[in-house]
């Protein structure tokens, strides 16, 4: 299930409503518990504190599963089965890692979506801002009813509990805090009997001074005085200060005392601190002109009472206030990208839902507009991701101009903006309006005094004749745009014979699957081997699919299939753990002991927080140490999320694996990413080795390329070597390693092993 931008809106609002409502973080959690269990349709759910299982919905009462469901909680998210509910999909979300809660909802028969993984982690904040500041209202409340229960001596006692639990009521109904504080003050007056009662809170905007905020008795000479003054003036800047009780019972000769104050002839006060948080933030004071007014146990503790509900009050108003504020943050984090600030996919499919239903109503068109920018890749490789974030910045702001109002502006990612036209009259309107687009974003983009070009490509698809979902449209548009980027035309509009997706590629998809799990891929391997030496010093595992109909499939024809689905995961699992046996088979023959084994990651892999476990894990059962597997990733993979990518190879690294960043010079990454990776080599692009020997701008970046690799300490190793002039220009230009057609093709095990041992007997370890 996809959620709609306007439903997450309204799950967000209600899931806030639901924990502002609740009487404490026990009732906070049963609440939120079950409305996430309805909002994603779940079965159970579970919340988890210290890794045990606090609350959970879907079992009778004493009948959770508790051990299945840490497990689950664990597994971070993978299909299990739990009693009571059957084979499910579960996802786990962090609630605040500082004391160690998560949540976990589970459903059959559907996967979470990355819109609803994204609406729950929302939630998620949300529910873990309401549980700590829940808790600081608990605490407050508790300090109140421990104050009232002090003040049961009082004659008045009566009065103190009615006044205190009407301040208490409008608390709970959310009152406006200023009339909340002002009861707070005009009750310790009444009470008290004093002529002057005043609170201040500290500025938050300047903490060295203290504001006036509700007051009694005070002249208007007075509070115009004392609306703002330093910190620690007078009897509730010292209770401010030192954060406790102060009583001053002869003002007259107190050296704190407020001039103003004093020359009016006041004769004794005494201020309680008001917390926010716990911290003190300003003060309740009363005050008296009466000579020989002194203050009785029971009046202190009074006055402590009504500062603990301006506490109160505080805090509450502060947790509304944080709540709402969250809701807002997290509803915009939803429906926006980060970098531009334009609506995102999410909020996209939103609109253009209601377009579409709008349009069905009027009988009118709607248009879907897909541009990618064609040149936006030579800026990032050229000047840095600074310069390419910074002109993507400026592509709303101009495609903007040729569109109208009531049109939405999308960034969907990367480079790749959409353009949602309701409302109008049929394809031509949409051309012009893809044209107009065009010609403004040809107009080059001033930065930091450099004039930089975009070209952009269009794809059009119109509803109702090309979709009446806004995935329909938005898949055809796509289809479109890139048939425009294929034939360098800035526009093309969306018909059928555009859709390469045939049902033949489809069907090869459905069958990928159980390739996978019914072993009919197959394992090819190519040497490295290093140029001073020509030792073999590893090994490239590369996968084909074996299929019982078709024949060998080489990788080109179903990788970028299990690329765009989630079949590249169990692809990648089984890759890996085919190609570790099969070098503990090599290892336990004593073939080569050393020899290294290198896989290539996709990018998924580098977007899954749970691979560099499997790969630890995968290292342990065959029994290889971590320093004989090389994982090589390509710039753009690093690219597709840095700081991700980042922190998963930095804990590979740890774990011992090498790191080769593959296909050098043909990705997204600048020296600025490249210098702070934990890599330990860089494969240059056969694209630029295959010709080098006959075209000097390959063999400079082949040399550069070699220099830069060593000047950061990592080895360099050249792919794409077909014959022996290449081979020994590398060699003198001081590469370490290489590997190609020249030094063997890719070949299964037992070939390979036969060549190895072959290589070995004559000393020759180059291929003719």
């Amino acid at each position: 299930m996809t959620a709609p931008s306007g439903w997450a809106t309204q799950q967000l609002a209600e899931f806030l409503a639901v924990l502002t409502s609740a009487a404490d973080d026990e009732d906070a959690v049963a609440d939120a518990l079950e409305r996430l269990a309805e909002s994603f349709e779940a079965d159970a759910g579970a919340f988890l504190r210290q890794g045990r299982v606090a609350a959970s919905l879907g079992w009778a009462t004493g009948c959770t599963p508790d051990a299945e469901v840490i497990a689950a909680a664990a597994g971070d998210g993978a299909g299990v089965t739990l009693t009571g509910v059957g084979a499910c999909e579960t996802v786990v979300i962090p609630v605040d890692r500082d004391v160690g809660t998560t949540l976990l909802l589970a459903r059959a028969g559907r996967r979470f979506t990355a819109e609803e993984i994204g609406l729950l982690r929302g939630m998620a904040r949300v529910l873990a801002l309401g549980l700590r500041l829940l808790g600081t209202v608990a605490a407050e409340r508790r300090q109140v009813e421990e104050n009232r229960d002090l003040v049961v001596s009082l004659q008045e006692r009566q009065a103190l509990m009615e006044r205190l639990s009407r301040i208490q009521r409008e608390i709970s109904s959310r009152a406006p805090l200023q009339e909340v504080l002002d009861a707070i003050t005009l009750g310790a007056a009444e009470l008290l009997r004093d002529e002057t009662v005043a609170m201040r809170l500290v500025d938050e905007a300047d903490p060295g001074f203290i504001a006036l905020v509700s007051s009694v008795g005070l002249s208007a000479e007075l509070k115009a005085k004392l609306d703002r003054v330093p910190v620690d003036t007078g009897v509730g800047g010292r209770a401010t200060v030192e954060d406790r009780l102060v009583v001053v019972e002869d003002y007259q000769d107190w050296d704190g005392a407020i001039g103003d104050l004093a020359a009016n002839g006041l004769q004794s006060a005494m201020g309680a601190p008001v917390h926010l948080e716990g911290r003190p933030i300003g003060s309740l004071v009363v005050a008296s002109y009466r000579r020989g007014r002194t203050y009785s146990e029971p009046e202190r503790e009074v006055l402590v009472a009504f500062a603990e509900h301006a506490s109160l009050a505080l805090n509450d108003a502060r947790t509304v206030q944080a709540m709402n504020t969250a809701l807002d943050v997290a509803t915009h984090q939803a429906m926006h990208d980060d970098l531009t600030g334009l609506p995102n996919r999410a909020c996209f499919y939103d609109r253009t839902d209601q377009a579409l239903r709008q349009a069905a109503r009027d009988g009118t068109s709607t248009a879907v507009l897909l541009f990618d920018l064609d040149r936006f890749k030579e800026i990032n490789d050229t000047l840095g991701h600074k310069y390419g974030d910074r002109i993507l910045c400026e592509i709303g702001p101009r495609i903007r101009q040729g569109l109208r109002d009531a049109d939405t502006l999308a960034r969907l990612g990367g480079d790749e903006f959409c353009v949602l036209l309701p409302r109008i009259d049929g394809l031509g309107a949409a051309l012009e309006v893809a044209e107009r687009v065009i010609g403004l974003l040809e107009e080059t983009f001033d930065i930091d005094g450099m004039s930089l070009g975009v070209d952009a490509s269009c794809g059009i698809a119109i509803a109702p004749d090309d979709g009446d979902s806004a995935d329909l449209l938005l898949q055809r548009s796509d289809v479109a745009m890139y048939v425009a980027k294929d034939s360098h035309a800035n526009v093309v509009v969306y018909n059928d014979a555009l859709d390469v997706n045939t049902p033949a590629r489809l069907s090869l998809l459905g069958e990928l699957r159980g390739a996978i799990a019914q072993d009919q891929l197959v394992l090819y391997y190519q040497p490295k081997a290093a140029l001073g030496s020509c030792r073999v010093e590893g090994v490239e595992a590369l996968v084909r699919w074996q299929h019982p109909r078709l024949g060998l499939i080489p990788p080109d024809q179903f990788i970028p299939l299990a690329e765009h689905t989630g079949l590249v995961k169990p692809l990648t699992t089984w890759v890996l753990g085919a190609a570790l046996s099969q070098l503990r088979r090599w290892r336990d023959d004593a073939l080569h002991p050393e020899l290294s084994m290198a896989i290539n990651l996709s990018t998924r892999s580098l977007l899954d927080d749970s691979f560099p476990t499997e790969v630890v894990t995968a290292l342990e059962r065959w029994g290889v140490p971590a320093g004989l597997l090389e994982l090589e990733i390509t710039e753009s993979a690093i690219m597709a999320d840095p700081v991700r990518a980042h922190r998963l190879l930095t804990e590979l690294a740890a774990a011992g694996v090498k790191l080769s960043i593959d296909d050098f010079g043909t990705g997204y990454s600048s020296l600025a990413y490249l210098k702070d990776l934990p890599v330990d080599q860089l494969k240059i692009d056969r694209s630029f080795v295959s010709h080098m020997h006959d075209d000097p701008n390959d063999a400079i970046i082949v040399r550069s390329v070699i220099d830069l690799g060593h000047n950061l300490g990592l080895r360099t190793v050249a792919e794409g070597v077909e014959d022996l002039d290449t081979w020994e220009q590398l060699t003198t230009l001081g590469c370490d390693s290489a590997q190609g057609y020249y030094l063997a093709k890719p070949m299964p095990a037992a070939s390979f092993s036969a060549w190895l041992r072959a290589t070995a007997r004559t000393e020759t370890q180059v291929a003719t």
